[in-house]
């Protein structure tokens, strides 16, 4: 869901910018003291494969583009603060290096995919396991929610800004709509591929799934 450049007012822009910051430094802080070799290994790989599974795009009206999120399998994988660094560099590689997404939107792409994609699919990934609801449903539920909620929050951000901005092309009448709508109609194959990937996981070595108490 990358916002490019151009589409956020100032007041968004520093906003979002500062409570990016506020969270990634706190992740940091927290997962510096948690991490091992073999999780900087799993951040590197689940980045790389992310990366690349984010390259294959559709524009959507309202400003923003439609793909595979991964912020879901990303807290499956590597938990909430390992999964959020993972999009955290996937984003950082794409802006900073490829231009894909604004640098202006960096703040606002991280909170869509970064925070909420990750940590609201996570917590609900975590639900479902507690209630002994199958593996394929919480994974596939948590895949489909990463897409829908990081989509409707980029949506709700662009809408916040278009009204500040005054404008009639995108702002909060039209865009969280629209963004609902196109990415819960792609929530479904992202539900599908995170849960054929994570069960796929499980069957090699379930030890590299993340499980609570380990970073």
């Amino acid at each position: 869901m990358h916002i490019p450049d151009g589409l956020l007012d100032p007041y968004t822009i520093i906003a979002t910018y500062g409570i990016a910051i506020l969270i990634l430094s706190y992740t940091i802080m927290r997962y510096r003291s948690m991490v091992s070799e073999f999780e900087i290994a799993k951040i590197a790989g689940l980045a790389s494969s992310i990366f690349v599974a984010q390259l294959i795009k559709w524009p959507v009206p309202g400003g923003s583009t439609l793909h595979f999120v991964g912020g879901g399998l990303a807290g499956i994988v590597s938990g909430p603060l390992g999964g959020f660094i993972v999009m955290a560099t996937v984003l950082a590689v794409q802006t900073f290096i490829f231009h894909d997404g604004g640098i202006t939107a960096f703040g606002a792409n991280i909170i869509s995919a970064g925070v909420i994609g990750v940590w609201c699919s996570y917590l609900v990934y975590t639900f479902l396991k507690k209630t002994r609801a199958p593996f394929y449903i919480a994974t596939f539920i948590a895949g489909y929610l990463s897409t829908v909620l990081t989509g409707l929050t980029a949506g709700f951000i662009l809408g916040l800004s278009g009204e500040i901005l005054g404008s009639n092309l995108y702002n909060l009448r039209i865009t969280p709509t629209v963004m609902f709508v196109t990415h819960a109609l792609l929530g479904p194959l992202e539900g599908l591929i995170t849960m054929g990937v994570a069960e796929y996981i499980r069957s090699r070595n379930p030890l590299i799934l993340f499980e609570g108490g380990r970073a």
